[in-house]
Parts: structure tokens; C-alpha cells; sequence
């Protein structure tokens, strides 16, 4: 009796495993690329979903007002950091008249070598470099680095350079660089 329960469950493993392997097999064939279309075609739908909506909401008027809100809020931020390529000559008297200046004696400024330095990644925006030395108290100098900064358009500090006085006076020796960030006109040439 023992040889018949193994012939009839060999041929049941077998029965079994051929059936395994052709539903594996038609998994392959016809399951699977049916399943990778319905995904893409998923991914498609849900694109165009996206931009159905967000075309109808584009076409509302409050849309629209929040948009020109934003463009308006980044002008502004623009307005804050940036100088029309027109006012940069007349920067170096602006420098001058910035508040705190009075108490900073031998007071120079000039302009860098170059007209207008090339950014990274900028068409429109331009850097410009200024030298400045004059000597003061390291108090007057804060005072003038804040003045710098909260000015419009704000004037960064790139480098700068203390020399402590040697005659024991708080008058100390002070190198600077500054840059101004341009906005050169899209009508220009660029150079």
C-alpha cells in the first residue's frame, strides 16, 4: 500500500508544480506588462489631474489676486537687496551720507577695477565692488556695519580688515570691501 499513496502523491507534486509554473509563466506573459501599462497610465491620469486643476484655480480671481500679491511681495524683497545700474554712480555719495558717518574720520572711498562683475546664474543681477578706509573707535565702526546693512538696497559686507592704532588712541585703521547687488536693464548690452 505504501507504493501507491507515493505514486499518487508524486503525480499530485507534479499536477501541482506544472500548475505553479504555468500561472507563473502567464503572470509573465500577460499579467505583469498589463500591470506596468495600468501604472504609467495611472501616472498620466494623475498628471493631468494636476494641471486640470491647477488650470481651474488658475482662472479664479482670488488665484490670480494671491499670485500678483506674491509677485508684488518678491518685487519688493528684489527692491530691498538691488540697485538700477542707474544710481550706482551716484553710490559712493550715498555711502558717504549714510547716518553714523560723521563720527568716522578719514573717511575714502572708491570703486573696484571693473564696472560690473558677472554672477553665477544671473542674467539681470550684477555685483559692483567698493573699497572703503577711514579710522575709528570699534564702536563708531558697528555703528557704521549696522548703517550698512539696514541700508536701501543693502550693502553687504565682503571683507574687512582692522589695524589696532599703535599710538594707544581708539582710533584704529579700517579696510573694507563692500558689494552692491545690480540690476542691469534686460535692454542693455551685456558686456
Amino acid at each position: 500500500m505504501k507504493p501507491i499513496y507515493r505514486k499518487y502523491l508524486r503525480a499530485g507534486a507534479v499536477f501541482w508544480a506544472v500548475c505553479f509554473i504555468a500561472l507563473f509563466l502567464f503572470y509573465l506573459i500577460v499579467l505583469g506588462p498589463q500591470e506596468q501599462v495600468r501604472s504609467r497610465t495611472e501616472s498620466r491620469l494623475a498628471q493631468a489631474q494636476a494641471q486640470a486643476q491647477a488650470a481651474t484655480e488658475a482662472a479664479q480671481e482670488k488665484t490670480k489676486a494671491r499670485l500678483m500679491e506674491q509677485v508684488q511681495e518678491a518685487g519688493d524683497t528684489l527692491e530691498r537687496f538691488v540697485i538700477d545700474e542707474k544710481l550706482t554712480d551716484s553710490l559712493t555719495l550715498d555711502i558717504r551720507e549714510i547716518p553714523g558717518r560723521e563720527a568716522l574720520s578719514a573717511f575714502g572711498i572708491s570703486a573696484g577695477g571693473e564696472a560690473l562683475i558677472q554672477m553665477n546664474n544671473c542674467r539681470h543681477i550684477f555685483g559692483k565692488r567698493l573699497s572703503v578706509n577711514f579710522t575709528s573707535s570699534f564702536n563708531e565702526f558697528a555703528a557704521f556695519l549696522n548703517a550698512l546693512e539696514r541700508n536701501r538696497p543693502v550693502i553687504f559686507i565682503d571683507t574687512f580688515s582692522i589695524t589696532r592704532a599703535r599710538d594707544g588712541t581708539s582710533e584704529h585703521e579700517v579696510d573694507m570691501a563692500l558689494a552692491v547687488l545690480v540690476e542691469k536693464q534686460a535692454g542693455a548690452e551685456e558686456g
